[in-house]
């Protein structure tokens, strides 16, 4: 994962991007999700919200954990 990560990382810097977001369904395994979401830590990602593109609608999703990084 590390290295898709980074690949991913690199990519958006190359086009320009200001940050990344990346989804997790919240309906993976306990265990499984809290080890992806350390990789993702690891890797300077944070829980963050849709919110700065939303526009002031709600976008909590009962379904997806969102987590961005900054380039």
């Amino acid at each position: 994962m590390c290295c898709s990560v980074m690949a991913l990382m690199e990519l958006a810097d190359h086009l320009g991007c200001a940050q990344v977001v990346t989804c997790l369904e919240r309906s993976i395994p306990d265990e499984d999700a809290k080890t992806l979401m350390n990789g993702l830590r690891w890797a300077s990602f944070d829980l963050t919200t849709l919110d700065h593109w939303a526009h002031d609608l709600d976008v909590t999703s009962k379904r997806w954990v969102f987590m961005g990084c900054e380039i």
